[in-house]
């Protein structure tokens, strides 16, 4: 899912507003800019933080994701991480195994 994000904005950045760049961060940073020259991006600093957590998450920096999160001013806690053993068991087991 990620990929066809990055995708769609760097084939929207290179069509619709002439400009490329080989850093996602670098076409996310003009796009931003781009929005807020149209008034359509009220907190510049508010979507950049949004994108460096959704780049966490998907690289599994939770910790750093953490810290993104308490910027954006979201509360965070403890988190929970179970294992659950499915070798051999067949899908009923498991869907019964994860609820």
């Amino acid at each position: 899912m990620a990929a066809i994000v990055e995708f769609k904005m760097r084939l929207f950045a290179e069509n619709q507003l002439n400009f490329q760049a080989k850093d996602l961060g670098d076409i996310e940073n003009k796009l931003f800019q781009w929005l807020k020259d149209l008034n359509g991006l009220e907190n510049f600093v508010h979507w950049k933080t949004i994108r460096q957590l959704r780049n966490k998450i998907l690289h599994s920096e939770f910790q750093q994701a953490k810290i993104k999160l308490q910027e954006l001013g979201h509360a965070t806690g403890k988190g929970l991480v179970k294992k659950l053993n499915i070798d051999g068991m067949n899908l009923g087991e498991i869907l019964a195994t994860v609820d």
